[in-house]
């Protein structure tokens, strides 16, 4: 559920004396992004960040940010492989109807 572009979560709560109850919680993307990289702070080590930031900066230095898809835009034709293997073409997908893209990282 959203509202007001937060998502809305029922939470299970337990308090300092103990009681509990289900409470709405809304958080914003921007807000869970923010404890992620919190997170990753503590999680992370320290030389592991560095590089990681370094690498971002670089991407961003290099001018890819003006090239990224813009929300609306429409995405060049492409083929690739589906989870079986078989060549699937985003145009053809067009051709029957919406399209909803997911990427995934593939077998671990």
């Amino acid at each position: 559920m959203q509202a007001g572009g937060a998502i809305v979560f029922r939470a299970f709560v337990v308090r300092s004396d103990r009681s509990t109850q289900f409470e709405e919680v809304a958080v914003t993307l921007q807000e869970q992004l923010d404890k992620v990289r919190e997170a990753a702070k503590t999680r992370i080590p320290a030389e592991a960040r560095a590089v990681m930031e370094r690498h971002v900066e670089d991407l961003r230095a290099s001018g890819i940010m003006s090239r990224i898809a813009r929300i609306g835009q429409p995405a060049p034709d492409f083929t690739l492989p589906n989870a079986a293997g078989h060549p699937v073409s985003l145009g053809e997908l067009r051709g029957r109807g919406a399209v909803v893209l997911c990427f995934y990282r593939g077998r671990w």
